[in-house]
């Protein structure tokens, strides 16, 4: 609470998203809020994986991250500000209806954007089923960064029968994740993806904490899940989905890029790991359901 002394003390204000308070009749210790969303004027959002951190704008003791934010204007912010004013009334109670919190939007561009909020109080998995659909959907080709790759069983199977109906399938994952038993549990997807023709690379340089996939040139999801079942089903999440065909080039350049830089993960490879890796894998894959 010191930390935010001086924004309190500038007129600012701000709140604990609690879903742990006995006070109000809650009591889950593991509904975590884990959207990044920041919005100016209620006419310009920035959201994806990047958080409000100094690790994130450099400095000796930061810890570097390759990450991904989508700037967004138009109607769709009023969506993204709704998503903020029901967080903001579950941490406060406070209705935000001012007509300054959703000044009226106009279209600034033809790309089609749709808000897909993720969160445990709805019983649609609305971002699962949306990568799904998107996964389903494509012809030609996948592309995929995550920082923590545990998917559940629908998710595996997409992938693995977009690539065996020959669609081009490449996973990107970072080299060592920031927690290290987690490298483990990827890593031992990677044997019922490799044999079907998912091409996998790990990306060596920092920390990947993007969260993006694009499909067939056109479509980009983008946002603060992960694929695992904490995001999917457990945490607060917020996504975006756009159709546009320059957009999902530049996310597309971007994959390439940091492809360049990474490691691809042969099949031949992966059976030669070391023993000791597979002990991991063997040790630390059944706890996946609770990552």
């Amino acid at each position: 609470r010191r930390f935010f002394a001086p924004l309190i003390a500038a007129g600012g204000e701000f709140s604990w998203f609690l879903t742990f308070s006995p006070s109000r009749g809650r009591f889950h210790l593991n509904l975590r809020n884990h959207r990044k969303l920041v919005i100016a004027d209620g006419t310009t959002a920035l959201t994806g994986g990047m958080n409000v951190g100094r690790e994130y704008w450099g400095g000796a003791d930061a810890l570097p991250y390759r990450d991904l934010g989508i700037r967004l204007h138009g109607p769709v912010v009023t969506q993204l500000a709704e998503v903020f004013a029901q967080d903001w009334y579950f941490s406060t109670g406070e209705a935000l209806t001012a007509p300054e919190c959703y000044p009226e939007a106009t279209s600034t561009g033809v790309v089609a954007a749709q808000v897909v909020p993720g969160a445990p109080d709805n019983e649609v998995d609305e971002i699962q089923l949306t990568t799904l659909a998107l996964i389903h959907r494509a012809k030609e080709r996948i592309r995929l960064m995550t920082p923590y790759f545990v998917p559940e069983p629908p998710l595996l199977a997409a992938l693995q029968l977009a690539a065996m109906r020959g669609v081009d399938v490449a996973l990107l994952v970072p080299e060592k994740c920031d927690h290290f038993y987690l490298t483990h549990v990827m890593r031992s997807y990677y044997a019922d993806l490799l044999p079907h023709g998912v091409r996998i690379y790990e990306y060596q340089p920092r920390m990947l904490h993007a969260k993006v996939l694009t499909v067939d040139g056109l479509y980009t999801s983008t946002g603060s899940a992960n694929l695992d079942i904490r995001s999917l089903r457990i945490n607060f999440e917020l996504n975006v989905l756009v159709a546009c065909r320059d957009l999902t080039k530049d996310v597309d350049r971007l994959f390439t890029g940091n492809a360049g830089e990474a490691r691809e993960v042969t099949l031949d490879a992966y059976e030669r790991r070391p023993f000791r890796h597979k002990m991991a894998e063997a040790i630390f894959r059944p706890a996946a359901p609770l990552l």
